[in-house]
């Protein structure tokens, strides 16, 4: 098969012609990228990147303020999510005071002579006796009422009833 002399000469000039462009390549890729893109070749080369971007380097460390999806999501688990704040501090109303234990008295008797009244108390921690009327103060508790066999005290968290006779 005898081949065309032009086709021969293309044969042979090809490979000087593509070895000869990779040797002479310029260093600047802007100027490459614009003399290929004369021609028609365009849609094989790459999109540019604008000349403003810094060069990535691959080994450089990814900026912190980039990777908020890995700790509102955490690697390895679909279902884990990053520590959830703290529920509110609601402030607890103050505990009501206790309430004053009753007096420490027990009543000994009850005189009823006409329109006056005497009920005689004795101090359990002390044992000492002590007589008291109506509207008298006692060990911080007001006197109600004296009858028959109960006393009837007030203090800051209520009344107090004491029997002449406490219930077995």
């Amino acid at each position: 098969m005898a081949w065309h002399p032009l086709t021969r000469l293309l044969v042979l000039v090809a490979p000087i012609a593509i070895g000869a462009s990779y040797l002479l390549q310029p260093d600047d890729s802007t100027t490459v990228s614009a003399v290929v893109r004369a021609g028609d070749a365009q849609a094989a080369l790459p999109p540019e990147t604008p000349a403003t971007d810094p060069p990535v380097t691959p080994l450089a460390a990814p900026e912190l303020s980039t990777l908020t999806e890995t700790v509102e999501r955490p690697l390895f688990s679909p279902t884990r999510r990053g520590p959830q704040p703290p529920p509110p501090m609601v402030e607890a109303a103050a505990p009501p005071p206790p309430p004053a234990a009753p007096p420490a008295l027990k009543v000994q008797g009850v005189i009823l002579a006409g329109d006056r009244t005497v009920a005689l108390l004795r101090r359990d921690d002390t044992g000492e006796m002590l007589t008291a009327h109506p509207g008298d103060d006692v060990s911080g508790w007001h006197v109600e009422r004296i009858e028959p066999g109960l006393v009837t005290l007030s203090g800051p968290d209520g009344t107090v009833e004491l029997p002449l006779f406490p219930p077995p």
